[in-house]
């Protein structure tokens, strides 16, 4: 992994986040650019810091993840995407909208940063 790998976490306010941002920082190198609960916010801030790593909340209000995955991978597809999901269809979802990774929700800790660093390394 790079030096310092930059991440936005497009998570609605609460616990989630709290709990992402906390083991976003463990994460050697990475740095949480900002953090959204919002399509513009979301697509504003990754303008903005072009973050190597945006990490999506499937349960966005509204629909929410699904437009700012199709607008972020239309606008810049080198960003690295990763969707928490809470079951099959969003993790489709995700899938038909080009998440880079599809993680369920309220895996280990130590696999979810797994999976980040891995998918930061390529």
């Amino acid at each position: 992994m790079a030096s310092r790998m930059l991440a936005l976490l497009v998570v609605w306010p609460g616990p989630l986040r709290e709990a992402l941002r906390t083991l976003m920082t463990s994460i050697p190198g990475v740095e949480i650019a900002g953090e959204a609960g919002d399509t513009s916010s979301a697509l504003r801030m990754i303008s903005e810091h072009q973050p190597d790593l945006v990490l999506v909340d499937a349960d966005l209000p509204g629909g929410e993840a699904w437009r700012t995955l199709k607008q972020m991978k239309e606008k810049w597809p080198p960003i690295r995407c990763v969707v928490l999901t809470d079951h099959s269809c969003q993790q489709q979802a995700a899938k038909a909208a080009d998440a880079d990774a599809v993680l369920q929700k309220g895996m280990p800790a130590a696999l979810l940063v797994q999976a980040i660093e891995t998918l930061l390394s390529k």
